[in-house]
């Protein structure tokens, strides 16, 4: 329109305007678009409705001898304006439906991921509601392993699961590309499209195009979505709209999905570590308790193979005592040397060896039972109690293998469990000093989902260590004893872990909490009863996850106890948490003054918190 000056006035200044053929005045364009029209005149009038401009009508007539009246002008302007109404209500009508179809999608994408299962579950899910709103037949999630450093497809259909390649590089075709750019791309056709890998191309049917989105959690890109249409359709600029819709929503659930995921490896690291404990507790048979042992160094490090190789104390020379996954028995037969070979350099060193790619070594070359396993990875950890080795765990893997902290850490703690089942079985009588190494690796692997609350709410970080270690001073002092502060140790470190549970959107909301969203929240010490009861040693812990939010005059939640009746230890740890919070800053509000949150806790004595517990946190505090 800047080609129009006079056009652009009208749009502009929202005045009509009369153009003539031979007015010396008129822009030469506006008279090369009349000559062309072979008019002599023309009426511009903005179509104005409540004030914002939709559009322009202009009326012509190629009578040389006419012009435009006043009055025709205001009868026409009048008309322009009931048209312009009709336009901006048909545009609302069709910006309405279409926002209430994307509500229905969302709709129908959440409710499918209420029902799901874990994150497999929930990838099927999303595949197929997006396809069935969006009615096409071919689609795939890639997804970014921080393991591998790779994206992986999942939940493939249509042509998507006759595709061959199982992982791809960030920046590597068009999957890579999207993920690391976080645009949406558009291809007419995948097969002839610049950015697809050339080993891909050959197994893409043609005239198959699409749209490839990103999957995001606020600013970083978890994955991506491929939709794909078959020529002559394409996506409308509504459908693209929609699937980026559905991306968003798939991004945040997908990642609370994965951190669910996290937590419940854990959970299953932790109860691998105490079934191995309660093993090692209830026999000393050595060799079960390592069969035990090297079955979960399988199924929870994914491994191919694992042995132990026993360390003779007088000959420092170490001998085959278990195994599993591997295809011969040749090596059950060699003893080593400390210093000699793998997992003796690993028992003289007394530190671990990982060697990533096997097949570079002369040794392994050397060893027709290397070459017959086919081993490329490897990494042996020295299994050592009160300062001596008792032995070699060692880790094989037929393939590359990335070892992640907590990968490493999991080794470390099933090797210590090796050291201890060995050393008990050498020594029984010390078996309490070994479980006290096992204690630590529990509160170790608490402390880490702490660290991993901490990480996904920066605004509190470091409430709960500091809630912790204040809540274990005041229950000192208020004479519990020795035994049981371990459990309320745990169970302040735990207080919050149902929360993991609750969205994102709903955790870190700025705005006021729905009714709905309210009951979610309140749904968390429900949560971590639910997740951590099935745990025999957290159970003793439950008390505060279970109780904190229990208010004296029974007002509070989740079973609305009232006075003695709420948990000593949760009666203790609810005076402290509101004194941390209200002493630290948010993002909604200062931190208070010392005078006044204690005037906050006097005033609340008798109805939120217990009155003889608030007065010895104030006397405890007067002291400190």
């Amino acid at each position: 329109l800047t080609d129009y000056p006079f056009t652009m006035n009208v749009l502009l200044q929202n005045e009509p305007y009369v153009i003539r053929l031979h007015d010396p005045e008129a822009d030469p364009a506006e008279i090369a678009v009349l000559e062309e029209l072979e008019v002599s005149c023309a009426l511009l009038l903005p179509l104005l409705a409540a004030g914002r401009t939709v559009g322009l009508a202009e009326l012509y007539t190629n009578d040389e001898t006419r012009s435009f009246s006043s009055e025709e002008i205001r009868l026409a302007q009048a008309l322009a304006d009931q048209a312009a109404i009709a336009i901006a209500n048909a545009q609302l009508y069709s910006e309405t439906r279409q926002r209430l179809s994307e509500l229905e999608a969302v709709n129908r994408v959440s409710k499918g991921f209420r029902t799901t299962q874990g994150l497999d579950d929930m990838l099927r899910t999303l595949m197929d509601e997006t396809m069935a709103i969006l009615g096409v037949e071919a689609g795939v999630i890639w997804l970014y392993d921080t393991l591998t450093q790779h994206l992986h497809p999942k939940a493939p259909h249509g042509w998507f699961a006759n595709i061959q390649e199982t992982e791809v590089r960030p920046g590597e075709g068009i999957a890579g590309q999207v993920f690391q750019s976080g645009e949406i791309y558009y291809a007419e056709a995948f097969a002839t499209d610049p950015h697809t890998r050339e080993t891909t191309r050959p197994q893409i049917p043609p005239q198959w195009g699409g749209i490839c989105a990103p999957l995001r959690v606020s600013q970083d890109v978890i994955g991506v979505l491929f939709i794909s249409v078959q020529a002559p359709r394409t996506l409308s600029e509504q459908e693209i709209h929609l699937l980026e819709t559905i991306s968003e929503i798939a991004g945040s659930a997908i990642h609370r999905a994965q951190l669910n995921g996290m937590i419940q490896h854990q959970l299953q690291r932790l109860l691998a570590l105490r079934t191995i404990d309660s093993a090692i507790s209830a026999s000393l048979d050595l060799r079960l308790t390592l069969d035990l042992l090297l079955d979960y160094v399988l199924s929870e490090l994914k491994v191919d193979a694992a042995c132990v190789q026993l360390a003779e104390p007088n000959t420092y020379q170490l001998q085959y005592a278990a195994g599993r996954g591997f295809y011969t028995t040749a090596f059950q037969q060699v003893i080593l040397s400390f210093g000699s070979g793998l997992a003796g350099r690993v028992a003289a060193d007394q530190a671990p060896i990982t060697i990533e790619n096997l097949t570079t070594l002369d040794l392994y070359r050397q060893s027709k039972f290397a070459q017959q396993e086919g081993f490329v990875f490897y990494t042996g950890v020295p299994l050592i109690a009160k300062g001596q080795v008792k032995g070699v765990l060692e880790i094989f893997q037929r393939s590359a293998l990335y070892a992640p902290p907590d990968w490493l850490d999991f080794l470390d703690a099933l090797a210590a469990q090796a050291a201890i089942a060995i050393d008990s079985a050498q020594l029984f009588a010390e078996l309490q000093r070994s479980n006290l190494e096992i204690t630590r690796a529990y509160d170790n692997t608490l402390e880490g989902w702490v660290r991993m609350l901490d990480m996904r709410d920066k605004e509190i970080e470091g409430h709960t260590q500091r809630v912790t270690e204040m809540t274990l001073d005041l229950a000192r002092a208020l004479g519990v004893p020795d035994q049981d502060l371990v459990h309320i140790r745990r169970g302040a470190l735990l207080h919050d872990i149902g929360k993991m549970a609750i969205p994102d959107s709903i955790l870190h909301k700025a705005e006021p909490l729905t009714d709905e969203e309210w009951r979610l929240i309140r749904q968390h010490p429900q949560i971590a009863y639910e997740m951590l009861s099935p745990i025999p040693f957290l159970r003793p812990a439950l008390d505060i996850p279970y109780c904190h939010h229990e208010k004296w005059d029974g007002t509070g939640y989740p079973r609305h106890l009232r006075g003695p009746m709420i948990p000593f230890a949760a009666r203790i740890f609810s005076v402290v948490d509101v004194w941390d919070a209200l002493a630290h800053t948010r993002s909604y509000r200062e931190a208070w003054p010392f005078d006044q949150v204690r005037a906050y806790l006097q005033e609340h004595s008798g109805t939120h918190f217990d009155p003889q517990i608030v007065k010895a946190f104030l006397e405890f505090l007067a002291h400190a």
